[in-house]
């Protein structure tokens, strides 16, 4: 089949994508459709795929807005349009909600069937960004999207936009029994996980160092909850546990100036690491070289049913992990016995944790231990992978058959 993915975003980077075009590449010929960042060229070939990137700068703008306020967007419409007919495409794969109704539009007008792979639940993260402070946000184009955006409007677009997908894909359970109760079919609900991908057999093995290291990898958003890790760190006596150091890994500048701020404010400066993103290769050997890792959410319906891969780096990396209580983290890792869970948002309690993985190396590795085996055996790329490519079967031998 000839496959066009639509992103709303600049590509690479996207895990998620990468790992779904990988599995694809092989069987299907794919196209991706995206939005054009500074410096990239509009036609490539990449990983196996034709990447083919739209917009100049006022563009994409006037797109990303158009899509805030209306759900719609003629500019990406046309595009999706036309490349669906010079491609020939047999089927449309939409990343997330922002570009779902203009290409149900565009599948509906040539009988195309329609893919949405929903990354996360898209409303309630909108949400969650609009619960911060005005005074917090990090540049007029996001205080520009906030204006624009109503969180009502997009609950009641996505119950029923999601409902006219030939095929719905979420990135978990909790995700996936969320869309059932909006209305969509069980039967159209498919759950491919945000998981590990283990293939090149890297992460096997932790490296000991003189300090005990805690790592989080990921985005700074105020919603990661990253102060109340540096709030834990100062609950920590330097004195009992002289060695701690936490390193927080992704940061974008004034992010990172924010939390080193509070870090020494709260005089733990010396013990808080932050750092900016950095090479996937060079991030995942400082995640590999620590001693736990860190998901710290804030609990949300948002992050109630979505789940972020990082879990599955650190659990396939042998790393006990300390998350928040998000249902899927927590789930997760109660299943795993790979971890210890705390209240979102409670640096004291998160503290405790800390202490009691420090003071216990020998239950941290049995933790490590325990995530890394039910990656290998059950939450990984390589399974869920045969999952999506079942997933296209099915379609194919549905789009094939007469009438």
């Amino acid at each position: 089949m000839r496959i066009l993915m639509c992103l709303h975003n600049s590509f690479p980077p996207d895990i998620r994508v990468e790992k779904e075009i990988q599995v694809l590449k092989d069987k299907h010929e794919v196209f991706l459709l995206c939005v054009k960042d500074e410096g990239q060229i509009t036609h490539e070939k990449w990983g196996g795929i034709t990447v083919l990137r739209v917009f100049n700068k006022y563009q994409r703008l006037g797109a990303r807005f158009s899509l805030l306020n209306k759900r719609k967007s003629r500019l990406w419409e046309a595009e999706i349009r036309k490349n669906v007919l010079i491609h020939q495409i047999d089927v449309i794969h939409v990343h997330d909600l922002p570009l779902l109704g203009d290409s149900i539009k565009v599948g509906g007008d040539y009988n195309i069937p329609v893919i949405s792979d929903l990354h996360e639940n898209y409303p309630a993260m909108l949400d969650t960004e609009n619960s911060v402070s005005i005074f917090s946000v990090s540049s007029w184009q996001k205080l520009v999207s906030r204006l624009l955006t109503s969180v009502q409007k997009w609950v009641i677009y996505e119950k029923n936009i999601i409902k006219k997908a030939d095929v719905v894909i979420a990135v978990v359970e909790e995700a996936r029994e969320r869309l059932i109760k909006l209305g969509v079919s069980p039967l159209k609900v498919h759950v491919i996980g945000n998981y590990a991908s283990i293939d090149n057999g890297k992460f096997s093995t932790t490296v000991d160092s003189h300090k005990f290291t805690l790592v989080y990898a990921g985005g700074f958003a105020l919603t990661r909850d990253l102060n109340t890790v540096i709030r834990a760190v100062a609950e920590i006596n330097d004195g009992d546990f002289p060695d701690v150091e936490v390193i927080l890994l992704g940061a974008k500048r004034r992010t990172g100036e924010k939390l080193e701020r509070l870090a020494a404010k709260v005089g733990v400066s010396s013990r808080v690491r932050v750092m900016p993103w950095m090479a996937q290769e060079d991030a995942e050997i400082l995640m590999e070289r620590a001693d736990v890792g860190l998901v710290p959410h804030v609990k949300s319906p948002h992050t109630d049913s979505t789940i972020p891969h990082k879990l599955f780096q650190y659990m396939w990396m042998k790393l006990p992990v300390i998350v928040s209580n998000c249902k899927p983290l927590q789930r997760i890792v109660e299943e795993a016995k790979c971890g210890y869970v705390y209240p979102s948002g409670d640096y004291v309690a998160l503290s405790v944790q800390i202490k009691k993985l420090y003071k216990n190396r020998n239950l941290g590795k049995n933790f490590g231990m325990n995530g890394h085996l039910l990656v290998k055996n059950k939450y990984n790329w390589g399974i869920v992978g045969e999952q999506l490519l079942h997933v296209y079967g099915e379609l194919e031998n549905k789009v094939s058959k007469p009438g």
